[in-house]
């Protein structure tokens, strides 16, 4: 997974819509739903994403014409030039959000969203020896199809779940519950007793069977994740059941892909690829991580820098020289290049660390430096 220490590529951001904190939601609903999530400013600084799920969760309540949209609004990392695919699917893994901002020069210049990063993913193969059974939620809930309703809502209510499986007399999947779709079909027949003067109408009777929907998806557990994330991306969905012999065993979810690839992550500090290394370097590759740790932690010292990843690239030239090339990215502050040559690797090596040092502290006065002047 080392490639993956590698920056996000351009071609994943995607355009984004910027509003106010104060801009009323009810005027947003729409874009929200059609861009999967917009950006939150205040006083023109960044302040956080409203997406789906926010919507989601205000679905079934009365919205103010007046509410602002800042009020749902989800503080999160923002992504830069600087930001890692490691870094950004640990943040995507952190927050839960459908969508990250993506910034240059302290503006708002995109949104890099999930679908994006599980494309990578796939093209980098960092899942491809993983089966489904190993990223999704077990055990779960299930109702059968002849099951009251009010029981299927009560269990939902209990276990705080949006969707429940529902399973025939064989132990089959049959259908998806929905809580929006209970509450749906509730308010229908409230309004039809409502019409007919007759009251408050009861859901007793109605089984969960009758209402549960069956545009649903299904792979198996054993089966490859890629293909589960294939899935995703084809099909737009967030959520596929699982099964073992037609009968459903588990719950995946695209926060659930996220989670197993942070846990898959290299578990080091920092993230630290080295390249070029030949048949007489590569015998100093533990000594070169050692000291790239070593110089992450000292520049980490700094307030309000924090080194994302190093990438070092070892040349040899002529028959003792050295060239050494590298890039370190630093959270929210881009990325700083060094360019170095001399006698042994020793020697270029200390030559990069102080330079790097030097040129991240001049970075660090110039930030504090212009604040001051702000």
């Amino acid at each position: 997974m080392a490639i993956a220490f590698e920056t996000i590529p351009k071609e994943l951001v995607s355009e984004s819509s910027v509003y106010d904190y104060k801009t009323p939601l009810v005027k947003l609903i729409e874009k929200i739903n059609e861009e999967g999530a917009v950006v939150v400013t205040r006083n023109k600084r960044y302040y956080g994403v409203v997406d789906r799920k926010a919507l989601g969760k205000k679905r079934n309540l009365t919205v103010s014409e007046t509410l602002p949209v800042g009020k749902l609004a989800v503080k999160t990392a923002v992504v830069n030039a600087g930001s890692s695919i490691n870094s950004v699917i640990k943040e995507f893994n952190s927050s839960s959000t459908n969508a990250l901002p993506y910034m240059e020069n302290n503006k708002v210049k995109g949104m890099l969203k999930r679908n994006g990063i599980l494309k990578t993913m796939l093209s980098l193969h960092m899942l491809s020896d993983k089966k489904v059974s190993e990223a999704m939620s077990f055990p779960i809930l299930v109702i059968e199809q002849d099951e009251d309703v009010r029981r299927a809502k009560e269990l939902m209510e209990q276990y705080k779940v949006k969707k429940l499986p529902v399973a025939s007399a064989k132990g089959e999947i049959y259908g998806v519950l929905r809580y929006s779709d209970i509450l749906r079909f509730g308010m229908k027949g409230a309004s039809r007793s409502s019409k007919s003067n007759k009251g408050t109408v009861s859901m007793s009777g109605t089984r969960a069977g009758d209402i549960a929907t069956h545009d649903f998806r299904t792979v198996d557990s054993d089966s490859n994740l890629e293909g589960a994330i294939r899935d995703f991306i084809n099909n737009k969905s967030s959520t596929i059941i699982a099964t073992r012999k037609s009968k459903p065993v588990g719950i995946l979810t695209i926060s659930n892909i996220f989670e197993l690839a942070s846990k898959e992550i290299s578990t080091t500090d920092y993230d630290i690829v080295l390249s070029g290394l030949d048949e007489y370097t590569k015998e100093y590759e533990s000594d070169l991580l050692n000291e790239l740790n070593r110089m992450a932690e000292k520049i980490d010292r700094f307030s309000g820098i924090k080194v994302s990843y190093m990438h070092l690239n070892v040349k040899r030239i002529k028959s003792r020289g050295y060239q050494l090339k590298a890039m370190v990215g630093l959270t929210n502050k881009g990325v700083t290049t060094i360019h170095v040559e001399d006698f042994n690797l020793y020697k270029t090596m200390q030559k990069l660390e102080k330079i790097m040092y030097d040129k991240i502290k001049n970075q660090k006065e110039l930030i504090i430096t212009n604040r001051e002047r702000e």
